[in-house]
């Protein structure tokens, strides 16, 4: 079992690497391209693990839900460019 800080630094370590392939990438695509990559990826995964279709949704559903409603994550993507 993992601990918090294991669990923290894995957290800000898969951060880094995604902002990481995101810059390299926006520069060559364009935030567009990138973002709709993204979205699809991370719907793809969730589509995969989640224990059935219906949850699934649930899932991607919240994520959307509270990423558009967190002033702190919309800040945070704005303050680092990918508007």
């Amino acid at each position: 079992m993992c601990t918090e800080q294991e669990k923290e630094q894995a957290h800000r370590k898969l951060w880094e690497t995604i902002e990481e392939g995101v810059n390299e990438a926006v520069n060559v695509l364009g935030p567009a391209h990138v973002t709709y990559m993204g979205i699809m990826y991370f719907t793809l995964v969730a589509r995969e693990t989640a224990p059935d279709h219906e949850e699934a949704i649930e899932l991607i559903a919240n994520v959307v839900k509270e990423t558009m409603a967190d002033d702190k994550i919309i800040a945070e993507v704005t303050e680092h460019g990918y508007h």
